[in-house]
């Protein structure tokens, strides 16, 4: 296979493995990974993110946590367009933006299930040179997700009256899709150098850019009933200034006192085949065997919906706070000679 395609194949997993994460674990669509504009929704964005981190071995929790924020922000305002109108045609709306899912959906959800558990996998799972390191409490954590995830799962579940075992056999369709990506990778042997470059980054922006404009033309979300393009225009200006803001200080700062990598080589021998059964099969077993016997655990999951969503939004405004409070500092901090 030519180095080209290994490292095409190397993100194309990344992304099946983030869009699975984003979209699958929380039963928002479990035959997401048969989807292929999904790849494009999140992938996109993904190839963008990783390189650069892995380029510039940014460690830093607050850079990757507002990565994880921009995927939310740029997909919910493009695509779903529910940073407008919100999960449900009753949302609350302030200014023509609807604050609920911006907090929760966007800063909360995406920013951590989109984007830093994917990371994390990626290289505790797939041995991805990502400036990660992997600990036994973050390892927990991660074994704890399908139980903070249920209250959200099953409210979604009673909402939009699914079938459970339904709803578990698209979400197992959707694993095998993703373990098929990972075993293609194991295979392809070790890749000289998985880092984008310059020529091929100026094409995927224009390819991105390109991408995003459809999205915004087509993409709706049936929820809030509007059409596609029905959007509050000094709302989406606002929106995408921000965007460009803190995508322009979050690569300001990476690239002060850095000098970046031009070459990162990945063995797909290092991925752990064992250890991605574990976590697929832990993850959707624990959320089968709740909502299967949902009758007796269905008012525990109620009452852990506010909670979930107290919580969720507590550290939301905590860390993206402290993220730009960080990006901020580092900002004024004067350059070392």
């Amino acid at each position: 296979m030519k180095e080209s395609l290994k490292k095409y194949l190397f993100y194309i997993t990344f992304s099946a493995l983030g869009s699975f994460c984003a979209e699958v674990i929380s039963t928002n669509y479990p035959l997401a990974l048969l989807n292929p504009f999904i790849y494009l929704v999140y992938g996109l964005l993904y190839i963008f993110f990783i390189d650069a981190l892995m380029r510039c071995k940014e460690k830093n929790f607050y850079i990757m946590y507002l990565f994880g924020f921009l995927v939310g922000i740029i997909t919910e305002t493009y695509v779903a367009k529910v940073t407008f109108y919100g999960l449900k045609p009753d949302e609350i709306r302030i200014c023509g933006v609807s604050p609920g899912p911006i907090l929760f959906v966007i800063l909360f959800y995406h920013a951590f299930f989109s984007f830093l558990m994917p990371l994390y996998l990626a290289k505790r799972v797939l041995s991805f040179p990502l400036p990660i390191t992997g600990k036994k409490r973050i390892d927990l954590l991660v074994m704890l997700i399908p139980f903070i995830l249920l209250p959200a799962v099953y409210g979604q579940l009673i909402s939009g009256h699914r079938n459970v075992l339904f709803l578990i056999g698209h979400m197992a369709i959707s694993a095998t899709v993703l373990f098929l990506w990972i075993l293609l990778l194991r295979y392809t042997g070790e890749i000289k150098n998985i880092l984008l470059s310059k020529k091929e980054r100026r094409y995927l922006l224009i390819f991105t850019v390109i991408i995003y404009i459809v999205f915004l033309l087509v993409g709706t979300n049936l929820a809030h009933g509007h059409k596609s393009m029905d959007i509050p225009l000094i709302p989406m200006s606002v929106i995408s200034a921000i965007i460009i803001l803190i995508l322009f200080l979050i690569f300001k700062v990476m690239g002060k006192n850095k000098e970046p990598e031009k070459e990162i080589a990945f063995s797909s021998g290092n991925i752990n085949l064992k250890l991605f059964f574990l976590w697929i099969f832990w993850h959707i077993s624990v959320t089968a065997a709740v909502l299967i016997f949902q009758k007796v655990t269905g008012h525990i999951l109620l009452a852990g919906i506010p909670l979930l969503a107290i919580t969720g939004i507590t550290l939301a405004v905590i860390f993206f706070i402290s993220s730009m409070f960080y990006l901020i500092k580092d900002l004024l901090r004067p350059q070392a000679l």
